[in-house]
C-alpha cells in the first residue's frame, strides 16, 4: 500500500504500531478527524512519505524530531489545527516544498524556517504572527 486516506471521519487515534507497520506507504490523509496529536508510530520511520495531510483536526504541536527520518517529505499540511509553535529542527526537513500552517495559532516563526531551501509554498494566512523573520528572504525558490 502506498496511500493510506482516512479523510472525513471521527478517529482520534489509530491502532498502535499501524503507520509503523505500513512501510511503503508514500501518501498519508489523515485530515478532517479528531486527532489532537500526532499518531503515534510514525512518520519518523517512513523514508518514502513524500506526502502528510493532517488538515482540520485539533493538534497543537509538532513533535520536536518527528520527521527526523523522513527525508523524502517535500509536503506537510497542517492547515486549521491548533498549532501554537512550530519544533526547533524545523531547518532539518530539508526537502519541504509546501507547508501550509495557515489557520493555527502560530505567534511566531523559528529562525531556522530559513533552512528550507526548496521551499515553493508556505502558507501561513490566519495565525497570530507578529513578524516575520526577516531571514525569510533567503528563501529563493519561494513563490509569491
Amino acid at each position: 500500500m502506498d496511500e493510506f486516506n482516512v479523510e472525513g471521519n471521527s478517529i482520534s487515534q489509530l491502532p498502535e504500531g499501524l503507520l509503523s507497520s505500513l512501510n511503503e506507504l508514500t501518501s498519508i490523509t489523515l485530515s478532517r478527524n479528531s486527532f489532537m496529536s500526532y499518531p503515534s508510530g510514525g512518520p519518523a520511520q517512513f523514508t518514502n512519505v513524500f506526502s502528510i495531510n493532517l488538515e482540520h483536526n485539533q493538534i497543537d504541536k509538532i513533535p520536536y524530531g518527528i520527521f527526523s527520518r523522513a527525508k523524502n517529505l517535500t509536503k506537510l499540511n497542517m492547515k486549521e489545527n491548533l498549532l501554537t509553535s512550530l519544533p526547533l529542527d524545523i531547518g532539518t526537513w530539508n526537502n519541504m516544498v509546501e507547508l501550509n500552517l495557515g489557520t493555527n495559532q502560530l505567534t511566531k516563526l523559528p529562525d531556522d524556517i530559513q533552512c528550507l531551501q526548496k521551499l515553493e509554498v508556505l502558507i501561513l494566512s490566519n495565525n497570530l504572527l507578529k513578524r516575520i523573520p526577516p531571514n525569510i528572504g533567503s528563501l529563493k525558490k519561494l513563490r509569491v
